[in-house]
């Protein structure tokens, strides 16, 4: 268990090769054109999901990371609204699972990862998710009346 939270299971060659790559300068030579890399990812996920949502959807601006927390409105529960998110292709990691006060905070954001897709594939991502997003909102709206 010790081990499992000091390294999140990573294998010893792995930990060794990263520790030379950090010894050697390897990694600080990489820095800039990783920042410059996952910048451009992070802007391609911000400009979406502003086309997509406009004000209806927020977002802190991540300066740094790899994920992007959106709020989606507040009658959304993104816990609920999974499964037809991967009815529609798409998946994200609901927000209340990050938050540990027990009183329901963090139910309707998202967490999205910017990280590995790519721009296409990320845009394409925030357009399932727009149709995912209406088509809650569409279905709470139909119960309440």
């Amino acid at each position: 268990i010790a081990k499992q939270a000091e390294d999140l299971c990573t294998g010893g060659l792995d930990q060794r090769v990263v520790y030379e790559a950090c010894r050697r300068g390897v990694l600080e030579r990489q820095l800039p054109v990783l920042r410059e890399h996952y910048r451009r990812k992070r802007d391609v996920m911000v400009e979406s999901l502003g086309q997509e949502f406009g004000g209806e959807v927020t977002w802190p601006s991540p300066r740094g990371g790899f994920f992007l927390w959106a709020t989606l409105p507040r009658a959304i529960d993104a816990d609920a609204m999974i499964a037809r998110a991967v009815q529609h292709g798409v998946i994200y990691v609901a927000g209340e699972a990050f938050f540990v006060d027990g009183a329901g905070s963090g139910r309707n954001i998202v967490r999205l990862a910017f990280s590995a897709p790519t721009h296409e594939r990320m845009r394409e991502g925030v357009r399932r998710l727009g149709r995912t997003v209406r088509e809650e909102l569409a279905a709470i709206e139909a119960v309440a009346r």
